[in-house]
């Protein structure tokens, strides 16, 4: 229903270019990596990273965000596992949620209000702390 959704807006809006941010936050390090992504013609074309420390001191301090540069390999590396709401979607549908053997991993999947992709992932069982594989998108707008 929610890739629906999505496929139904994208040719409503006409929508070729997006932006998301994505969060995940470390319980053992106490800080949130943000990164806001762009896309354009269903390609990521910019990427921006800081993160959030929220450790007794630094309460909400943001560092400063750093544009990665996507043609270089430590510009890729640090871009590892962005994908397009296309590709999240397709993902989702293909392997996480495919029906296959799951009983090792708690799989996650929620929608916003609007009914587009929130959260998806999983998580090994048994596994306490910074386990969640996967996305947790934000903020998303359309332009």
């Amino acid at each position: 229903v929610s890739k629906k959704r999505w496929d139904s807006l994208k040719v409503a809006k006409n929508i070729m270019q997006y932006r998301y941010k994505d969060s995940n936050f470390s319980m053992e390090a106490n800080i949130s990596r943000v990164r806001e992504v762009t896309v354009k013609n269903d390609k990521i074309v910019k990427v921006i990273a800081y993160t959030i420390d929220y450790k007794e001191k630094r309460k909400g301090k943001k560092s400063k965000p750093i544009e990665l540069d996507l043609t270089t390999k430590e510009g890729k590396e640090q871009a590892i596992g962005l994908l397009t709401l296309d590709q999240m979607y397709n993902y989702c549908l293909n392997s996480l949620l495919a029906p296959t053997d799951k009983s090792h991993v708690d799989v996650y999947f929620s929608t916003n209000l609007e009914g587009l992709i929130y959260t998806y992932g999983y998580v090994p069982k048994g596994c306490m702390d910074d386990c969640f594989q996967g996305q947790t998108l934000v903020e998303l707008e359309f332009d």
